[in-house]
């Protein structure tokens, strides 16, 4: 049986993660042409082990900001020690936006299903949820976590490393700086 590689995004996203249509339904995130626009400039710089910077102006209900939470998603779950951050011009937005990664948790195949220590309104951490500090040192998790603040918050991210970052609708920050 051929391994399957959880780290490439072509076999991950539509094989693994369900979104949340307009008619209700929970289907497989299947990329969209504009989507698949972003996943050959991220094979292409992943080859030329360029970092991955994107500043996408785009037009609306084209899927970008569903496709970054998959990609950042799929980074955080399949990957030891990385902080991701979503961001947003305000609160409810923001909210919308972890509510996309939530149902990709929440509707994760078991065996893919990292261990989660918490998950509330701010934040969600894979890390081994138990006490036993023996147990923990000998199987930590993932020890990866995504956070969701708002851009109405200035200080949003200071003092972290963040590894992947979710910055959506800055034209609307008040200090995009």
């Amino acid at each position: 049986m051929a391994k399957i590689n959880i780290l490439n995004p072509r076999f991950y996203l539509p094989g693994f993660l369900k979104i949340r249509t307009k008619s209700a339904q929970l289907v497989p995130l299947k990329p969209k042409p504009a989507q698949e626009v972003l996943l050959n400039h991220i094979e292409t710089d992943n080859e030329s082990n360029k970092p991955k910077r994107y500043i996408i102006l785009k037009a609306r209900q084209l899927g970008f900001s569903t496709m970054v939470q998959g990609l950042i998603f799929n980074d955080e779950v399949s990957s030891k020690l990385k902080n991701g951050m979503i961001v947003a011009h305000e609160r409810p937005a923001s909210n919308n936006l972890y509510q996309m990664y939530r149902t990709f948790y929440e509707n994760l195949p078991p065996e893919l299903t990292p261990m989660l220590k918490y998950s509330n309104s701010q934040e969600m951490l894979f890390e081994n949820p138990t006490n036993d500090v023996d147990e923990k040192r000998r199987n930590p998790g993932l020890q990866s976590r995504v956070s969701v603040v708002s851009a109405e918050n200035v200080d949003a991210g200071r003092s972290q490393t963040i590894h992947n970052l979710h910055a959506s609708e800055v034209a609307f920050w008040r200090d995009a700086g």
